[in-house]
């Protein structure tokens, strides 16, 4: 099944074109690409493949295997294959690509190119390598950095590839449509591009906008409940701080403490801290009563006996006055 005209990866013939394609299969991507540059050779252009090993080698033998002649295409420029991190190691500096170096290194792989005035094809992956390193910022900066070299250098057609997977999360939202704004052509992933009829593609963007009403809705609830956590987790933390009893959070399995609020620490303090162990741990973690000590100090500074509230993440142990 191909693709529908409106999702076709472009026949390379505008001057300044810098296009991208998303994808969920290395076939699918690599299918496209070969014939990104299948054609341009075919048809005299040059051709530059800027990506990774294992993309550079499955590109190639699906050339090889249309009958093109890359040891040739070598020999005589018009078949220029370079490592992505390689590459970018050229020109990358405290994890930004630098402008100037950008134009050099890649301005002259292009200069080599275009020997006899001959259109250049492009494809580049050093965007979906930074990306894929969790470095954005670097790859959208670098995103615009050939649309600069557009103004600067012989005019090519660029194509640009990421995997979808790669956008997967909520926090992308911003910077996926400023990747997008920075091309000139955008093509869908595989599940949109193969279908074929009006039909499909119509169906498929209604469930797609079916889905993104759920997420957003998703979000909404998520985001109300937290906020009501929030106003019941200050609630409880006012209301811990200003207790006059003496509140103790404990682990019950560990007995380590884990908070204490200010009515506890004072009474702590006459205690002289003589309930905490070395390891900061409750001296009586491991019955569900406090010591009997503990119980007898407690009583001479008018408070009452503590006990622990068992829970799967805490103890609570209160304090309560006499008085």
């Amino acid at each position: 099944m191909k693709p529908s005209d409106t999702t076709r990866v472009p026949d390379g013939s505008s001057r300044h074109e810098h296009f991208v394609q998303f994808y969920e299969t290395d076939e699918f991507l690599l299918d496209s690409v070969s014939g990104f540059i299948g054609a341009g050779l075919g048809a005299g252009a040059a051709c530059i493949v800027i990506a990774t090993k294992a993309h550079r080698e499955g590109l190639e033998e699906r050339l090889q295997a249309t009958g093109l002649d890359l040891a040739t295409a070598s020999t005589r420029g018009t078949y220029l294959a370079l490592d992505a991190g390689e590459t970018l190691a050229m020109f990358m500096v405290e994890g930004l690509p630098e402008p100037e170096r950008f134009a050099e290194v890649v301005g002259s792989l292009i200069q080599r190119a275009v020997k006899g005035r001959r259109r250049v094809r492009i494809f580049g992956e050093m965007v979906a390598q930074l990306w894929t390193e969790g470095n954005q910022v670097a790859a959208i900066r670098l995103e615009a950095l050939w649309n600069e070299l557009h103004h600067t250098t012989h005019s090519f057609s660029l194509f640009c590839a990421y995997p979808i997977q790669g956008f997967a999360g909520e926090g992308y939202g911003e910077q996926f449509t400023e990747i997008c704004q920075q091309h000139s052509h955008v093509i869908p992933d595989e599940s949109y591009t193969l279908l074929a009829s009006p039909d499909e593609r119509l169906r498929a963007i209604t469930l797609l906008q079916q889905k993104a009403t759920t997420l957003e809705a998703e979000i909404a609830e998520r985001q109300a409940a937290e906020e009501r956590l929030r106003i019941s987790e200050n609630r409880y933390r006012r209301l811990f701080e200003a207790s006059t009893d003496g509140i103790l959070l404990v682990e019950p399995r560990s007995g380590l403490i884990t908070d204490a609020n200010p009515s506890f620490t004072c009474w702590a303090l006459l205690l002289n801290r003589s309930w905490i162990g070395n390891s900061g741990r409750w001296d009586c973690c491991q019955t569900s009563q406090p010591s009997t000590r503990f119980y007898d100090r407690c009583s001479r500074i008018g408070c009452c006996a503590m006990r622990c509230e068992s829970s799967p993440s805490q103890a609570a142990i209160p304090a309560t006055s006499s008085g």
